[in-house]
């Protein structure tokens, strides 16, 4: 599965060669969150998997929206939206519980996320997880459209989130876990 998915990100990375290390980041801290809280070795498994895929589904979406240096449109940021539904189509078969972690995270922990709606524990754990990872990695890094924040910063942000967009049970233990290592100038490796 990981050639696979590898695989996966470098047909993504064709169209937005940001995603590549972005992917990378997102696993590496949501092993950290998911080593943290206890996941066995096969769930540190399924959750790698899914983090390193979770945008996947951005290569059904132009290059257009996905490059664009700026704010999207409404019509834009709709499409945008859509990438964890095409995530999910795409992996379904292959991988049910990578999938169903790729659908879901973009979920906030009070319900105002999407694709669903979901709130608290209904969201799959593995996207509980990768929201908080892929909210460090969006935050620490530099995108077309906003610079990188320090990690100190998004970390505060992080924990400013618990209950609202974050799980508080893993904001806990992510605010011990993930390292500052990480960062070189505030900005993720």
């Amino acid at each position: 599965m990981l050639t696979t998915a590898k695989l996966f990100i470098t047909i993504l990375c064709l169209k937005d060669p940001y995603h590549r290390h972005h992917a990378e980041r997102v696993q590496v801290i949501s092993l950290e969150i998911g080593r943290a809280v206890g996941l066995t070795r096969k769930e540190q498994e399924v959750l790698s998997h899914a983090a390193l895929l979770h945008d996947i589904g951005k290569a059904f979406i132009s290059e257009k929206v996905l490059g664009k240096g700026g704010k999207l449109t409404e019509r834009e940021w709709e499409l945008m939206k859509l990438h964890p539904c095409f995530g999910y189509e795409f992996l379904k078969h292959f991988e049910p519980e990578v999938a169903e972690a790729i659908l879901h995270h973009h979920e906030n922990w009070d319900g105002t996320g999407y694709p669903d709606g979901l709130k608290g524990e209904g969201i799959p754990l593995f996207a509980r997880i990768i929201r908080i990872a892929d909210s460090i990695d969006a935050g620490c890094s530099v995108r077309s459209y906003k610079r990188a924040k320090p990690f100190s910063v998004v970390l505060e942000e992080i924990r400013r989130g618990a209950g609202s967009l974050y799980d508080p049970f893993l904001v806990s233990h992510c605010l011990v876990s993930v390292s500052k290592d990480l960062c070189e100038g505030g900005v993720l490796l």
